[in-house]
């Protein structure tokens, strides 16, 4: 009778403690972990001004290696958080210094249900916060003047931002869809009065007059290929013909 009590308490124990187990452990681990990125994103941003803050752009994911092996078998995790950054990115009116990029370190000494978020703003680097602030002031008054991409050798579309995000996901600013796309692939930014586009670490790969690329400072004439699909970057003395003119934000080229 006691050796038949005894299976049942430590049936009961096992259920008790994997209802506890499921409880409080995260039905989705990338909603989680988005939720995690996006309390490291507000913690971590800089207020500049009302309307302009300088939010990081590079987060490290620290874990367990069980952990990261399990995140990277969802299908997308970088994706969906991606999109969870630029969300609140785009609510707090945030912009982002460097190119968004997420990377993992694996740490055996932690827990496989525990996870470290280190966010950074990667210009922190290589220069003092005053100088940060400048470059960025300096970036938004410097956009190269009727700069534009044609993209698929038949639209154009204006350049009129100091960042410009291009990808397949709808929330960018050049949607290009297309398969072969990335949902963010590619990120144009103004330095030093230049166009230089940034690869988002995207499947398909950025090259630039043939030649594979992570950053390049674009020149006019240069073709750039996105997964194989064309864009030529230009730059006219005058103003663009308005019936050739897309407006950012209009439905995806195709």
């Amino acid at each position: 009778m006691k050796l038949y009590l005894s299976k049942i308490e430590s049936l009961l124990q096992t259920l008790v403690e994997g209802s506890v187990f499921n409880l409080f452990a995260p039905k989705n681990p990338v909603i989680d972990l988005g939720d995690q990125l996006v309390l490291a994103f507000k913690s971590s941003t800089r207020i500049k001004t009302e309307e302009n803050n300088i939010a990081p752009d590079l987060y490290t994911i620290i874990a367990h290696p069980s952990y990261l092996y399990k995140l990277q078998t969802q299908k997308d995790w970088q994706d969906i958080v991606l999109e969870r950054l630029i969300s609140e990115a785009k609510k707090h009116h945030c912009s982002f210094i460097g190119p968004l990029k997420i990377q993992c370190e694996a740490d055996s000494t932690l827990s496989p249900q525990k996870i470290e978020i280190v966010a950074q703003i990667s210009i922190d680097k290589i220069t003092s916060t005053t100088d940060m602030d400048i470059d960025f002031l300096e970036n938004e008054r410097c956009i190269p003047q009727n700069a534009f991409f044609i993209v698929n050798g038949n639209q154009t579309f204006p350049l009129t931002r100091s960042v410009v995000n291009i990808g397949r996901r709808p929330d960018n600013d050049l949607v290009i869809d297309d398969p072969r796309i990335s949902r963010l692939h590619a990120q144009l930014r103004v330095v030093k009065e230049q166009y230089k586009i940034f690869d988002l670490d995207s499947t398909g790969g950025t090259s630039v007059n043939g030649q594979k690329i992570h950053q390049c400072v674009l020149s006019p004439g240069d073709v750039v290929s996105l997964a194989g699909v064309p864009l030529v970057y230009g730059q006219e003395p005058n103003n663009l013909g308005t019936t050739d003119q897309m407006i950012s934000g209009s439905p995806a080229i195709s």
